[in-house]
C-alpha cells in the first residue's frame, strides 16, 4: 500500500471493490436527498397540480408541508426504530415504500390523496435517513480522509 493510500484510510473490509463502495455511497447519498428531491419537485409543479386536480389554495400548501411536517415529527422514533429493528431492513422497507407512495402520488387523482400520500412520503423518506447513516457508520469504524470524504457526499 503506497503512502497516499495509507493517508487516505484503509477500505472497510465489507466493501469487495472501489466501486462497490462508490456505489453505496452514492446510495447512501440518493437515499438522504431523496426528500429534498420529493419537495423540489412539490415546489415546482404544485400550482400545475393544483390547477389539474381543482385543489383549494390549502390543500395546494399541504402537498409540501405534509412531507416536510411528517419526515420531521417522525426522524427520531425512526431512527430508534432502526437501532431495535436493524438499519439494513429499516432502510429496505423505507426505500420501497418510498417507491410506492411515489408512484401512487404519481396516479393521485384528488388532493386529498396527493396529501396524504406526500405525508406518506416523508414518512418513508425520515427512516432512511436514520438507518443509511447508521450504516455508514458502521461501515467505516476508523477515522480517516476516507470516512470523511464518504460522509462529505451526504
Amino acid at each position: 500500500m503506497g503512502k497516499e493510500a495509507e493517508a487516505f484510510g484503509e477500505r472497510p473490509k465489507c466493501f469487495k471493490n472501489n466501486l462497490q463502495e462508490i456505489l453505496f455511497v452514492f446510495v447512501a447519498t440518493m437515499a438522504v436527498g431523496m426528500g429534498s428531491f420529493v419537495s423540489g419537485a412539490v415546489t415546482v409543479l404544485s400550482a400545475f397540480v393544483g390547477r389539474d386536480l381543482n385543489m383549494t389554495t390549502v390543500e395546494i400548501t399541504w402537498i409540501a408541508a405534509s412531507s416536510g411536517l411528517s419526515g420531521g415529527a417522525f426522524l427520531l422514533s425512526f431512527a430508534r426504530l432502526a437501532d431495535l429493528f436493524g438499519r439494513k431492513e429499516i432502510f429496505c422497507v423505507s426505500s420501497a415504500i418510498f417507491t410506492i407512495f411515489c408512484v401512487g402520488a404519481g396516479f393521485a387523482n384528488s388532493g386529498i390523496t396527493l396529501d396524504v400520500l406526500n405525508g406518506l412520503i416523508g414518512l418513508a423518506s425520515a427512516a432512511a435517513v436514520p438507518a443509511i447513516l447508521g450504516i455508514m457508520g458502521a461501515s467505516y469504524e476508523k477515522p480517516s480522509r476516507r470516512k470523511n470524504f464518504a460522509f462529505a457526499c451526504l
